[in-house]
């Protein structure tokens, strides 16, 4: 951004004047143009080009210069940026006065040009105001990288994420990428096909081309709630209809796993629990599949990637049992983990899933991360 700041001010006619304006909206932090201010906040100052030579182009000049007395923003070691145009102004070649009122302007003491100074404060205004009305109906002028524009806003709104309200914002994901993903969330069927695609992007940077598959119908056991199980002459003893032995079933329907990899070590550690990959991926699971679906995670280490056993008394610098520690694994071998993912509100733990604390949902299985070398 500063490179683009430092082209804007050298070389101003070579940007249009709606670029140049979206350009510094997003490399200030004071209030947006022509929005409710307050102007003595703002970073952007306009100014008309008072020159009556036929201009080549919307912008004359881009200056930066100190805040003034009273000029206060973000802060007082940061520029205010003055954009002086050659359209829309009072004086000038497109000027509605009289040429000898225009003439007097430019002939005016550049140290002390007092009718210019006072004609800019309007002219600030008017084209604040004309800048604001073509970015209210343009998402590329309005957008914000931090999605807070009212356009993004309403996108995500589209993808059921709600963001008037003071509703709280996603933890892990942030508000930019989930509206890249706004397409996806914003359609009533979810498939493994478009679940294999968030996954793609929101991780790209985790991942670096690492494939991403899903595996569907994955089984698991659920333990049956209390008030469900058999007592004889009690409680659910009809035969075909409610009776059932043991306190557990084996159910295909209600699991799924996401398959990563070959991943390298680093991208491995960052989804094992406690890492900042695996939580991404639950917040992302949870907004995208909108079934209660358990899921788990297949981790594959690429050949050669698996890390040797290390002992350490000091926290995080050692291997983990369960974790990333093997005895031995052939060098030429994919090595895969199966990484449980807890249905809770939480990823967190030494030792994979933590179970749910709603008594009514089904629970994830209570073991280890399970490795295995193939």
């Amino acid at each position: 951004m500063t490179a683009l700041v430092g082209l804007l001010l050298g070389q101003p006619r070579r940007v249009g004047f709606y670029r140049a304006i979206e350009l510094l909206e997003r490399a200030t932090k004071g209030p947006r143009i022509g929005d409710y201010g307050p102007v003595n906040e703002e970073s952007i100052r306009f100014r008309h080009d008072p020159s009556l030579t036929f201009a080549t182009s919307d912008v004359s000049s881009i200056k930066a210069r100190p805040r003034r007395a009273g000029e206060t923003g973000d802060g007082p070691d940061e520029p205010v940026y003055e954009i002086t145009t050659t359209f829309l102004g009072l004086t000038g070649t497109v000027s509605p006065l009289p040429t000898y009122m225009a003439e007097e302007v430019l002939h005016e003491d550049h140290d002390r040009p007092a009718q210019r100074e006072f004609l800019d404060v309007f002219h600030h205004r008017i084209i604040s105001l004309f800048y604001r009305a073509h970015a209210r109906y343009s998402f590329s002028a309005d957008y914000l990288s931090t999605s807070a524009d009212p356009w993004s806003r309403r996108s995500l709104a589209l993808a059921g994420i709600d963001t008037f309200d003071d509703a709280p914002p996603p933890v892990n994901l942030s508000l930019a990428r989930l509206l890249r993903l706004a397409p996806l969330l914003a359609t009533r069927a979810r498939t493994a096909q478009g679940l294999v695609a968030a996954v793609s992007d929101v991780m790209e940077e985790v991942l670096i081309g690492a494939p991403v598959s899903v595996e569907q119908f994955v089984g698991r056991w659920v333990t049956i709630e209390e008030r469900q199980l058999l007592r004889l002459g009690i409680a659910n003893t009809t035969l075909g209809v409610d009776a059932t032995i043991g306190r557990r079933v084996f159910d295909r329907g209600g699991k799924f796993r996401l398959v990563l990899g070959p991943l390298k070590r680093k991208a491995f550690q960052r989804f094992l629990p406690g890492g900042d990959g695996l939580a991404q991926i639950k917040e992302l699971v949870t907004f995208y599949v909108r079934d209660p679906l358990e899921f788990d995670l297949e981790l594959i280490l690429a050949p050669g990637e698996t890390p040797s056993l290390r002992l350490s008394a000091s926290p995080g610098e050692g291997s983990r049992l369960g974790l990333d520690s093997w005895v031995t694994v052939g060098a030429d071998r994919e090595t895969r983990v199966i990484v449980p993912v807890p249905v809770g509100n939480e990823v967190s733990g030494e030792h994979g899933a933590t179970p749910a604390n709603d008594d009514s949902a089904p629970k994830a299985l209570e073991g280890q991360v399970h490795g295995t070398a193939r």
